[in-house]
């Protein structure tokens, strides 16, 4: 499932991993942009997993707060560096099912 996240994403980069990673280790501002697209995609996630009623990509557990789905996307990018080509969006949902899956 995530190489096909991943494959997915590699076929439309608007914002790619590269220039997320940017935006989360730069200046205050940048950053502002990082959270704001990690949240985002975070959202947007969990909305279409209501919507579908189908496969669950990650399982965000309550009292996890923005600051930490920042940490754990940015730790991914730092750690993947050849994935940062790809379209971040799809690099946040596959951070987030790595650190955060679902349980049976």
């Amino acid at each position: 499932m995530i190489g096909l996240l991943l494959m997915l994403a590699a076929n439309s980069v608007y914002v790619s991993g590269n220039d997320l990673y940017a935006d989360c280790t730069g200046d205050v501002d940048a950053q502002i942009r990082c959270n704001m697209y990690i949240t985002g995609v975070n959202d947007g996630g969990a909305m279409m997993q209501v919507a579908t009623r189908n496969e669950t990509f990650f399982c965000v557990p309550a009292g996890v707060n923005r600051k930490q789905l920042v940490d754990i996307t940015t730790t991914y990018l730092r750690d993947h560096p050849e994935n940062r080509h790809l379209n971040a969006g799809g690099i946040v949902l596959v951070s987030l099912k790595g650190a955060v899956p679902c349980q049976p």
